[in-house]
């Protein structure tokens, strides 16, 4: 008798014992997706680009002998205006109004035409900081249909 009921207090240990272990292990890491939509480039009219400022050394924002935590960041839009005639331009509308070379354009919207995600650098967040990818280090790019923003 006193066997059986150390066998069930025995029992009863291991089973305690893997439900702790289940319930103690840390959550994985978020997971990250990725997919990319597609894009024509016929459909874009704006493309907006923002990137950590750069100084006259070459070095980034972050580099420069300023407060900690402060990032300077320089932002380009590029914009397919209507003209006259129903013929457009591409234009350089921040930070300055440039017309915008008709080549690089083109040759910009074929490469987001083209653009796949072959492999994710990074799954988890913690990580993005050590691949300049967090929000002090990164390009964003945004690209608009209208007021619809594609990618």
């Amino acid at each position: 008798m006193k066997g059986r009921n150390l066998l069930i207090a025995l029992g009863i240990l291991v089973v305690l014992v893997l439900a702790a272990v289940i319930l103690m292990r840390e959550p994985p890491p978020e997971k990250i997706t990725a997919s990319f939509p597609a894009i024509k480039k016929d459909e874009v009219t704006k493309v907006w680009i923002r990137k950590p400022e750069k100084d006259d050394t070459g070095t980034s924002g972050k580099d420069k002998k300023e407060p900690e935590g402060k990032v300077e960041f320089e932002e380009v839009v590029l914009e397919n205006e209507v003209r006259i005639g129903n013929t457009s331009a591409w234009m350089l509308t921040s930070p300055v109004e440039y017309e915008a070379y008709s080549s690089y354009i083109d040759t910009m919207l074929s490469r987001l035409e083209e653009l796949k995600i072959d492999a994710i650098a990074a799954e988890n967040k913690s990580s993005w900081k050590e691949l300049e990818i967090d929000a002090d280090h990164r390009v964003e790019v945004k690209v608009f249909k209208g007021s619809t923003q594609l990618a």
